[in-house]
């Protein structure tokens, strides 16, 4: 009987210590789920600043790399466009050239004399002269003194000729002079230069009637220009004391010019057929008096 009751005690004993320890484990894990709350309660919005201080760092770095990245394209499209823009400039430039060049082409087969294409590779345009330096000289068969044209009228003459180049005195040169006359009045003159963009016309009697306007071609009268080769127009006619005090535009663009022709042998009477019909009837030169003489009331004498 006492043996009943020993194992009886037991088994109660035994069945305690496993409540208690159930309820031990139970309140221990309760605290646990308590203390885990309140760990993710303070940690997690911890967390979500330091993933969005992350992900900002991130993108501004990832931004600053593709602005870089865009602005060494922007530079090396900008390189190519300068590169495109000068790439279309020569080619303008070779257009108008071309242009130019069969101009002269065409304006050469019209005429039975020898001429030679050059470039102008520099100018000279100070108080006392109006010079050009172009690239073909005694090498290519140029002279003194041989005429120098474009097909808008005359340039000027050659003045000093070396083994590869020469230098061109224009007409607007203060010491230039070129005989002319008149288109329609058919009044002769010397067209002088004053270092300035216009010329004058010096020479002309006040019996004469110029007209602004008029056109001037050259007389041939010099031995320099052949007959007919259009000089210039005349912007202003004023009486002066002995001679008209006319002021003359050249035709010829002296500013631009970028090719030019000599003319290598004496040109016949090409000039005069392609110009009026009325040049012909006055071919006996006048008493002119010599390029260098005194210059005409109302123009100061050129250095």
């Amino acid at each position: 009987m006492i043996y009943k009751h020993r194992n009886l005690a037991i088994l109660v004993a035994v069945l305690f210590a496993q409540l208690t320890l159930l309820v031990y484990q139970a309140r221990q894990n309760q605290d646990a789920a308590i203390f885990r709350y309140a760990t993710i309660l303070v940690i997690t919005p911890l967390q979500r600043s330091f993933q969005a201080i992350t992900s900002a760092a991130e993108g501004m770095w990832t931004g600053y790399i593709d602005l870089r990245g865009a602005r060494r394209e922007n530079v090396e499209l900008f390189q190519e466009l300068n590169e495109l823009k000068l790439a279309n400039q020569r080619l303008e430039n070779e257009v108008q050239q071309a242009r130019r060049l069969q101009g002269f082409h065409d304006f050469q087969r019209g005429l039975s004399s020898q001429m030679i294409v050059a470039q102008v590779i520099g100018s000279t345009a100070s108080d006392t002269s109006r010079l050009i330096l172009i690239d073909k000289g005694a090498n290519d068969g140029l002279r003194l003194d041989q005429p120098v044209i474009i097909p808008d009228g005359v340039v000027g003459k050659v003045l000093h000729v070396f083994p590869s180049t020469s230098q061109i005195q224009l007409i607007t040169d203060a010491k230039s002079g070129v005989a002319v006359l008149l288109e329609n009045s058919r009044s002769h003159g010397i067209l002088k230069g004053a270092n300035e963009s216009t010329g004058y016309l010096a020479y002309v009697p006040l019996g004469e009637e110029p007209k602004v306007g008029e056109k001037v071609i050259t007389s041939g009268e010099d031995g320099i220009f052949p007959k007919g080769l259009p000089a210039g127009e005349i912007t202003l006619a004023n009486k002066a004391t002995n001679f008209w005090d006319i002021e003359v535009k050249p035709t010829a663009r002296l500013n631009r010019l970028e090719e030019v022709l000599i003319i290598l042998h004496e040109v016949s009477d090409d000039f005069i057929k392609s110009s009026s019909p009325d040049m012909a009837e006055n071919t006996s030169p006048p008493n002119l008096p010599q390029t260098n003489s005194a210059t005409p009331a109302g123009r100061a004498q050129a250095p």
